[in-house]
């Protein structure tokens, strides 16, 4: 089973370095929890060329017992549509929270995350097309 994971592994950073300007594998602060919550941004060309475009960006919740390499697992050409249609796609790890605030479990605020850190954190270093127009 660990030869498949590192097999699957080394497949998909090959498939997105070969389709795509660049994936970056982040670590996000999450202040309202005290932890870092990784993530996975598929940058098109067009944000990162030397006339570097801003882009619209689709965030990608994984589903349960996932994490944020599930999308890119599922849908392989994700890099391809990025350059295609000039996106930025962010994977982050939900943590199976349902992407809801705990009001028992003060570490697991993954609503205020998505929806408030990790938007500004995204905007703030990737060329992103920053309103809600431009945000899915």
């Amino acid at each position: 089973m660990k030869q498949i994971s590192i097999f699957f592994g080394l497949w998909l950073l090959f498939a997105c370095a070969v389709n795509a300007a660049r994936v970056d594998s982040i670590a996000v602060d999450s202040k309202a929890m005290g932890v870092k919550i990784k993530a996975m941004v598929i940058l098109p060309d067009k944000a990162l060329s030397a006339q570097a475009q801003r882009c619209p960006a689709v965030y990608l919740l994984n589903g349960y017992d996932g994490n944020e390499k599930q999308w890119p697992g599922i849908k392989s050409d994700l890099p391809k549509i990025a350059d295609e249609k000039g996106i930025i796609f962010v994977c982050p790890d939900g943590k199976n929270s349902w992407y809801l605030d705990s009001p028992l479990d003060k570490t697991s605020l993954f609503e205020t995350f998505i929806s408030v850190e990790l938007i500004q954190y995204i905007d703030k270093n990737y060329r992103t097309l920053a309103d809600r127009k431009h945000r899915a």
